[in-house]
């Protein structure tokens, strides 16, 4: 398979669970930021992906990175500490995998793919 295919589908595979673990605890405001990002990866527009992965909030108060799933924040949990483990493991996956993209794309950098983890 080339490589930029293979990374394609890795990162596809990335932001598809990070989805589904979203939907599943009924987090779809930041499921909805996603779902852009998988349609551009699916359609081969690798830029627009990038552009719109870089555009989601990450730190500071309110960003992606301060979401917690909970029962007392509305989510429907399995378990509170499984889903958070799974929800932090696939925020670092769907990173790296749109980062190894983009450094693929402009620089050639060849690292290699991300282990995607199941649960969502």
């Amino acid at each position: 398979m080339p490589i930029l295919q293979a990374k394609k589908e890795n990162a596809i595979d990335a932001v598809s669970q990070l989805i589904a673990l979203l939907e599943r605890c009924r987090e779809y405001g930041w499921a909805s930021k996603f779902i852009p990002i998988k349609d551009a990866l699916v359609d081969l527009d690798f830029d627009k992906a990038i552009h719109l992965y870089s555009r989601i909030p990450m730190p500071n108060m309110g960003g992606f990175l301060d979401l917690i799933l909970s029962e007392r924040n509305g989510h429907l949990v399995r378990s509170y500490d499984e889903d958070n483990a799974l929800l932090e493991m696939l925020r670092g996956v769907v990173s790296q995998a749109i980062g190894n993209l983009r450094l693929y794309l402009s620089y050639e950098i060849d690292r290699p793919l991300v282990k995607v983890p199941r649960g969502g």
